[in-house]
């Protein structure tokens, strides 16, 4: 969606946040927003734990002098581990997509993981913008649903509280 699109949808919801007199209305596009923004938190949350993943595998490429000497304790799955030594650290296998892994010298898999990073850090920061955008226009449905209530007397049985993540 381009930045125009979403310009476009997001005055249409405010101006029908605006227009509306209809509290019903209002807790229906609440709730599809209010999802919309625990979706993305969680999106941001799996996309973080990646790039942390990302950045550790990277500064350990950083320090093949220590995989050699040292080696490395291997998750066998099911909490098994198994005390492994590398024999060759001038490659690593790298999935590069799609389950496929290739064999790449640690200059090239270095590159490899730093363009990932890049590529989460610049989607994670993509998502934020959105998942503002969407924590506004909770805010805005909570004040017009605030307003409606107070003009019908009603003592907020329907509150509606922003929590932010």
């Amino acid at each position: 969606m381009s930045a125009q699109e979403s310009s476009g949808q997001d005055m249409d919801v405010n101006a029908l946040i605006e227009k509306s007199n209809s509290a019903e209305q209002l807790e229906y596009l609440y709730s599809i927003y209010e999802t919309q923004y625990n979706n993305t938190t969680q999106n941001i949350n799996n996309h973080a734990k990646i790039l942390n993943e990302l950045i550790n595998s990277s500064l350990v490429l950083g320090k093949e002098e220590d995989l050699k000497n040292k080696g490395l304790v291997l998750n066998l799955g099911n909490s098994i581990y198994a005390n492994a030594k590398i024999e060759n650290t001038g490659t690593v296998l790298v999935n590069i997509g799609l389950n496929y892994i290739a064999e790449k010298n640690i200059d090239d898999a270095k590159k490899f993981i730093d363009k990932k990073i890049k590529d989460y850090e610049k989607e994670i920061e993509f998502l934020n913008k959105g998942r503002s955008e969407m924590r506004d226009i909770l805010f805005k449905i909570t004040y017009k649903l605030s307003e409606i209530n107070a003009r019908h007397g009603h003592n907020g049985h329907n509150d509606h509280t922003m929590h932010s993540k």
